[in-house]
């Protein structure tokens, strides 16, 4: 197997890191560890073009100020962004490389008190990737509410339109133009709309979530 393993600027004069072999190449924002392509099965990226590179495969927390009553202090939405670069292991099977923010209590606004390292894994001779992130609660910092931490990956919108969470969860998916306000109807219920005027008309009259998921019009509060 061939590897390969660089670093660049892209076109928008980002610093890049390059991560492939013969099956699958990642391409990594540096330093902020936001990944920006991955190249496979004849695709040149399997992530959505339409979004820009901090947008298309990302960590974020929603983490609030305990007791916070504040909109900048009750669940907030923070995506990491890493501030230094390290390759961690690199020989012929495998390649480990960080992306790491360390938290820093200096400065102005509040701030998740979290460093956070971001990894990414490649091996020799394997289709898939291995990501990961390693949070640290430095010594002495003050006490906060993570109510959710995820890795993002926002597909081509124009080939992903099926989703599989489960057995039992799979199905059809709007698109992100369905959310908006000519297509769909923003409910009570919180980041939830219902679709009036889909691009595919067979989910019309069916209600998007936050959960990522479509339900049937039933009973929903606001119509």
């Amino acid at each position: 197997m061939k590897w390969v393993f660089e670093e660049q600027f892209s076109f928008f004069s980002c610093m890049q890191v390059i991560l492939a072999n013969s099956i699958v190449k990642l391409t990594v924002v540096k330093p902020q560890g936001w990944l920006a392509g991955i190249k496979y099965g004849g695709m040149d990226n399997l992530l959505d073009i339409k979004s820009p590179e901090s947008h298309r495969g990302y960590w974020d927390v929603n983490w609030s100020v305990p007791g916070g009553l504040e909109p900048h202090q009750f669940n907030v939405r923070c995506r990491i962004s890493g501030t230094k670069y390290n390759v961690i292991h690199h020989s012929y099977d495998k390649i480990e490389v960080s992306f790491r923010t360390t938290y820093n209590p200096s400065g102005l606004g509040i701030k998740l008190p979290l460093s956070i390292d971001i990894r990414y894994i490649l091996q020799n001779g394997v289709s898939g990737f291995h990501c990961y992130a390693i949070y640290e609660r430095p010594t002495g910092c003050p006490a906060f509410d993570l109510s959710q931490t995820r890795m993002v990956f926002k597909l081509r919108r124009e080939k992903f339109h099926y989703m599989a969470i489960s057995d039992e969860k799979q199905r059809i998916m709007p698109m992100p133009e369905d959310l908006l306000p000519h297509r769909g109807k923003r409910l009570i219920v919180p980041e939830s709309v219902m679709l009036v005027n889909p691009i595919n008309p067979d989910l019309k009259g069916e209600v998007s979530t936050a959960r990522y998921n479509c339900v049937k019009m039933h009973n929903i509060p606001g119509l």
